[in-house]
């Protein structure tokens, strides 16, 4: 599969989403002593792991990994907040906020253009 740079972005989100769904099956897995939870968490992950593998075509591996990271903090904390009514303070909000500003600028400028970059990619 050969990816743009778009595609290579999309690939990033999707390799974000899987690997939320397989962390979110982890309580369901009961420490892997329930088989179908278990089987899809790994499904998820592996599945998660190649897209991000196939994102880091064209996504500097410190630009990736950050945001791939950092969206899983949020979307966790997120989910904490909606699902299971957990607390956030104001300072929290605000490290959510700060979180999400630091990842869009490393996205947008935390990368050699490609018209500059050395001779054998960006990695």
């Amino acid at each position: 599969m050969k990816l743009n740079k778009r595609t290579a972005y999309i690939a990033l989100t999707f390799s974000i989403i899987f690997e939320q769904v397989g962390t979110g099956l982890l309580g369901a897995a009961d420490g892997f002593t329930q088989l179908k939870p278990t089987i899809l968490l790994i499904l998820a992950y592996i599945v998660s792991y190649y897209l991000f593998s196939k994102a880091l075509e064209l996504i500097n591996l410190s630009v990736s990994y950050a945001t791939w990271t950092a969206a899983g903090t949020v979307c966790a904390a997120v989910v904490g907040y909606l699902a299971y009514h957990e607390v956030i303070s104001v300072i929290g909000w605000i490290a959510i906020i700060i979180m999400c500003t630091g990842i869009v600028i490393l996205n947008v400028f935390g990368s050699v253009p490609e018209d500059t970059e050395t001779e054998g990619g960006n990695h």
